[in-house]
């Protein structure tokens, strides 16, 4: 779900903002994807989005942003947790 929704996210800068789009480093999901492309994508998904006045684009990126920290939270404890486990093997 969460890279379908950048995927549209993408698709949806690229067709009407295309200059915040090559601001981003022109991101695309599988091509020309590199971690400070990937950097910028998430401080736009951040708070970036807010400077485009998009309703449609505030409302997406703001789940992506959601959809991202409870991601990286998760796989952070169920680091913890694997590691943890086999401490105790």
């Amino acid at each position: 779900m969460y890279l379908v929704m950048i995927w549209k996210i993408q698709k949806y800068l690229k067709d009407n903002h295309f200059e915040c789009w090559q601001k981003l480093g022109s991101p695309h999901l599988i091509k020309n994807n590199s971690i400070s492309g990937g950097g910028k994508f998430l401080h736009f998904l951040k708070n970036g989005h807010n400077d485009l006045d998009d309703d449609y684009l505030s409302k997406i990126s703001a789940r992506c942003w959601i959809i991202y920290k409870f991601a990286s939270v998760s796989f952070v404890f169920l680091t913890v947790v694997v590691i943890y486990a086999f401490n105790y093997l």
